[in-house]
């Protein structure tokens, strides 16, 4: 059972699918709740007839930012947990031979994260260059 694919869950049904002990879910259950990956919807009426703690899978709980550098390009983008965008910069440039190329992506992040909402739920950030070798040589 993937948290993020459920509308709801309970610890029991944590426990259930992945096959581990009540206490171990409660400590992640903990730290998800810490961090805002998962929001507490309170007690309801479980599969049983019994009020169980309820919780659900927060998307915008984090985010990340992706970095795409071609040799004419340099692409921004911040999506939540599920992969949705939430912002997207494009910057059209011609970085071949450009010394300078890696002062220009620290810049353009800077600028990228002004206005992004909740910085402190930024908490990755994954790079994607494109290589322009010849294998064959």
């Amino acid at each position: 059972m993937l948290i993020s694919s459920k509308k709801e869950f309970t610890k029991q049904d944590v426990s259930d699918s992945l096959e581990i002990s009540f206490p171990t879910v409660g400590k992640y259950i903990s730290s998800f709740l810490e961090m805002g990956i998962i929001e507490n919807l309170g007690y309801l009426i479980g599969k049983n007839n019994r009020k169980s703690l309820t919780y659900k899978f927060n998307p915008n709980g984090l985010y990340s930012i992706g970095i795409n550098l071609e040799v004419n390009r340099l692409r921004i983008i911040l999506i939540n947990l599920k992969g949705h965008k939430i912002k997207q910069k494009e910057i059209s440039k011609n970085f071949y031979n450009d010394s300078n190329f890696l002062e220009f992506i620290i810049d353009q992040l800077k600028i990228f994260l002004l206005d992004c909402p909740q910085k402190e739920k930024i908490k990755g950030i994954y790079k994607d260059a494109q290589s322009q070798y010849d294998l064959d040589a």
